[in-house]
């Protein structure tokens, strides 16, 4: 069986490259032909090509944010969290295997198929949680700053600590 596999979690740190890691080492485990693409952070290492995507038996979406879908019309998709696939890779490439999971036909756009997917085991998001997942994005894109703020302080701290009694010396 030939899978590729996306993974992404909506602030794009620890769960998405959490996920492939583990979907990664179970597939080898398993003996599974693997092909991970990432939406993190950081930039993608590796975007699927159409040969990956014709010859895919199966794609799996682990994301818990949207993901264009158009480059899978009519292929057998299945739609799981990204906390899933972190926590229980192995379990859910078996899943697959055993046909636990079913897949879905990604219909074409012009059949009224949706293009965007988000995980089908996860309730939709209330208000508050899409709130909630803002706000995590926000603080994710904030750490650099908050820790250039931090160096700049100690840098203060360090040769200027002094200064103040020198100047009240005088």
């Amino acid at each position: 069986m030939n899978i590729i596999a996306i993974t992404a979690c909506p602030t794009g740190v620890a769960h998405t490259y959490l996920a492939e890691s583990n979907l990664k080492k179970a597939a080898s485990k398993l003996g599974l032909s693997l092909l991970m693409e990432t939406r993190g952070a950081v930039e993608r290492d590796y975007i699927f090509t159409l040969e990956d995507i014709r010859q895919a038996d199966i794609v799996l979406v682990a994301a818990d944010k949207k993901i264009d879908m158009s480059r899978f019309v009519n292929k057998q998709v299945i739609d799981v969290s990204v906390t899933r696939a972190a926590k229980d890779a192995e379990g859910l490439l078996n899943a697959i295997i055993a046909g636990e999971l079913t897949p879905h036909l990604l219909p074409t756009a012009q059949d009224g198929g949706r293009t965007e997917a988000r995980s089908d085991d996860a309730p939709p998001r209330s208000a508050i949680a899409e709130i909630y997942v803002h706000l995590i994005t926000v603080v994710n894109l904030m750490i650099p700053f908050v820790i250039a703020g931090g160096i700049l302080i100690a840098l203060s701290f360090s040769f200027g600590i002094t200064a103040a009694t020198h100047i009240l010396a005088q």
